[in-house]
């Protein structure tokens, strides 16, 4: 059994939408890794994760209504199971905890949030529940689609940033074409 139709067996089981479908079809397009937690036929957690240089974007699914998001700090040893760090969260149910993580920026673009907190408590899954575990890696083309897609947004929003004077007013620290970092932080779960 393929990780699409057992994703599709718990987007079933957990009545959720076919938007929510569409949106966990596109982390694969995206290129995340997947671990799946528990019998394929009754899993228990699903972990998506995708590593930048710096950070790890997170979603963990352990029931319809606790579908939790986050970056992370990618730290020595760093645990999809039990990060670290993070910079940025959001706990919902599907649909919108889907929607923020898909409209995550670039983790180089200006706004990005750098203020570190703890993960939310669940994103935490317990080592005992933890197999039997299935691991899917991205197909290789689609390995860098994130990094890719979010990069030429954050392009797009430069370039606009630097026409509407953004990048060079009072606000920017740094004073040059290159982001400067700002603390903001996301909805914590």
């Amino acid at each position: 059994m393929s990780l699409l139709t057992t994703m599709n067996r718990l987007t079933i089981r957990n009545g959720w939408s076919n938007a929510v479908d569409e949106m966990l079809h596109k982390l694969v397009d995206d290129g995340f890794a997947f671990h799946l937690c528990g019998e394929r036929l009754d899993p228990v957690a699903l972990v998506a994760s995708y590593h930048w240089r710096s950070h790890v974007d997170l979603l963990t699914i352990t029931e319809s209504d606790r579908v939790t998001a986050a970056r992370a700090l990618r730290e020595p040893d760093f645990d999809v199971f039990n990060p670290g760090r993070v910079v940025w969260a959001f706990g919902n149910e599907a649909d919108p905890t889907l929607r923020a993580f898909l409209d995550l920026k670039h983790p180089d673009h200006p706004d990005h949030p750098t203020a570190t907190t703890e993960p939310p408590q669940l994103m935490t899954i317990p080592a005992r529940l933890q197999r039997p575990m299935t691991f899917k890696s991205p197909e290789s083309w689609k390995a860098g689609n994130r990094e890719r897609r979010l990069a030429t947004a954050l392009a797009s929003e430069l370039i606009a940033m630097d026409a509407a004077g953004l990048l060079h007013g009072e606000g920017d620290r740094q004073g040059s074409h290159e982001p400067a970092e700002h603390s903001a932080s996301g909805s914590a779960a």
